[in-house]
């Protein structure tokens, strides 16, 4: 340590020595709830799931892949954990073979989703059908098929919810009436 306000940390991440401003501690006593809830899920529920990924060798695998130095598997399994999946974009269109309407998903995450499901209502609310999509030619590219809708759609609403692997959903749903058949999604609270 250099006076008050440098400390000398050498880490063990590729043998790099870095110098950085003394890390600014908050008493306990002085954190909010949001900043107690944030450490307790960022360490505590993020350690979780990191055990969970030395246990899936696959996992491991895709997080050892996207890893770029001085940065690991760890840091990217705690980023994932910590970042909800996006859609970005779903389009409802006439598939080419069938009469059935198609619905097609955009969704991002820092690595592939685990999977992308689709909810379909009644304008009073009635759930006509659900079920999985389909990843299409990309990872973020990903296709469901309506099996009871069929063209032509009068109104209906539709609702994507996108899971990644610890456990966090987007949810996105849009209102569909005959005529308009893409849009950008309403996001919808986040549950994970």
């Amino acid at each position: 340590m250099i006076g008050n306000q440098l400390v000398y940390v050498v880490e063990t991440k590729g043998k790099r020595k870095y110098v950085r401003n003394r890390p600014k501690k908050i008493s306990k006593s002085k954190e909010s709830e949001a900043q107690r809830l944030h450490r307790y899920n960022y360490y505590k529920l993020g350690s979780h799931y990191w055990k969970r990924v030395k246990a899936n060798p696959e996992l491991l695998k895709e997080y050892e892949k996207i890893a770029e130095s001085p940065r690991n598997a760890y840091n990217m399994a705690m980023a994932d954990h910590m970042h909800y999946p996006v859609i970005t974009k779903f389009t409802l269109s006439q598939s080419k073979t069938k009469h059935n309407p198609v619905v097609q998903i955009q969704a991002v995450n820092l690595i592939r989703l685990k999977e992308v499901s689709v909810n379909v209502y009644s304008m009073d609310g009635k759930i006509l059908e659900c079920g999985d999509a389909v990843m299409s030619n990309t990872i973020t590219n990903w296709k469901y098929t309506c099996s009871v809708v069929t063209n032509p759609i009068t109104e209906i609403i539709v609702k994507v919810i996108a899971s990644d692997f610890p456990g966090n959903d987007s949810v996105a749903s849009m209102h569909f009436i005959q005529g308009k058949k893409d849009g950008i999604p309403i996001p919808e609270k986040r549950k994970g």
